[in-house]
This record gives structure tokens, sequence and C-alpha cells, in this order.
């Protein structure tokens, strides 16, 4: 076989996690602003959970446009978290805090817009959906669904319709753009 010289591995490695690295990044970006033209020009408050990447909330935030609040049912993520958020200078406007998943805490008709992420596992750590619409402001949206930024294969459309048949969500558009997504808007 080939001997590949180590300066030549450890920089072919590099590149790698750069090119994927660029690559999240880009992903991360389409869908803030996926989520965000569902906005149009309101400002407001955004909730986002399932996680533990911080960048599309991040993004979300869209410097200081929208007060963006990240729960985590995970106390071990906070601190990250909060590193993060301190780093890119969004203290304020973005928050973190762990919660119980069954319960949003905050009041009914506020939020105006909710990104519920890796749906699977926010179901099974107990969130309801019907906390999802219970939050939402009238003409907020809801996405609910998973994001192709992780290894595991994201829900399929049968998968979805199943969640949402079993939730009693009507009126929800399903979009296969960056994942798998179940838009709703409260009327």
């Amino acid at each position: 076989g080939r001997v590949v010289h180590p300066v030549q591995f450890f920089f072919s490695m590099l590149v790698g996690l750069l090119v994927t690295s660029t690559a999240m990044a880009q992903q991360a970006s389409e869908l803030a602003g996926q989520f965000q033209s569902t906005l149009d020009q309101r400002r407001g408050l955004c909730i986002y959970m399932g996680d533990t990447d911080v960048t599309v909330p991040l993004l979300l935030c869209d410097g200081g446009k929208h007060i963006v609040n990240i729960l985590t049912p995970e106390s071990d993520d906070l601190d990250e978290i909060h590193a993060r958020i301190a780093k890119q200078q969004l203290l304020g406007m973005v928050t973190a805090e762990q919660v119980a998943p069954g319960h949003f805490p905050h009041s009914t008709n506020l939020v105006n817009l909710v990104v519920v992420d890796q749906l699977r596992d926010v179901l099974k750590q107990g969130l309801p959906l019907s906390e999802v619409l219970r939050v939402l402001a009238p003409q907020g949206v809801a996405w609910i669904g998973e994001s192709a930024t992780h290894g595991q294969a994201p829900l399929s459309v049968k998968e979805m319709r199943g969640i949402l048949k079993t939730s009693k969500l009507a009126s929800v558009r399903i979009v296969e753009q960056n994942g798998i997504w179940a838009r709703l808007e409260k009327p």
C-alpha cells in the first residue's frame, strides 16, 4: 500500500472538517431563512427547542429583530449554549433555559414563531404538540420536524403524517426542505 505522510494526512483531515463545517453553516443559514420567511416584517418572540447546536436560533435572532428563547431539557447543555450566546454578543436577545418538555414557560397566545427540531426526540421526552399551539399567537407559525443536519435519517413524510394525525393537528403543510417539516399557522 501507499504510505501517507502524517502532515499530508493531517491536512486532508483539516480540509474535510472545514468543508463539513462550511456545509453545516450553510444549512443552518438556509433553515433560519426558511423559518424567518414566515414572520414577514413582524417582530416578536421565537421559541426554539430540540437541537443542542444553537446556530439556527442565533441566526433567527436576526440582529435583535426577534427575541429567541432556546429551551432544552438538558441542564448539561446550558453552559455551552450560554457561552455561544455571549460570544455572539446576543445576551438579552437570545436566552436559554432548561424546561421540562411537557410544558412551555410562556403565556397562551404569546409566541410568533415556534421551531421544534429533532421532533421524534422531543416527543419521546414528553412534549405534546398541543402545547405548541397553546403558546402560539394568532397568525403565529410553528415549524415542527427534523433538520437534515444530524447523522440519523430524517422523518419520512409517512411518519410525519402519522405524528400529525395522532396529535390531531389539521391544516398543516408538510415541507421537504432542509429536512422534513410540518408548517402550521394558528388562525
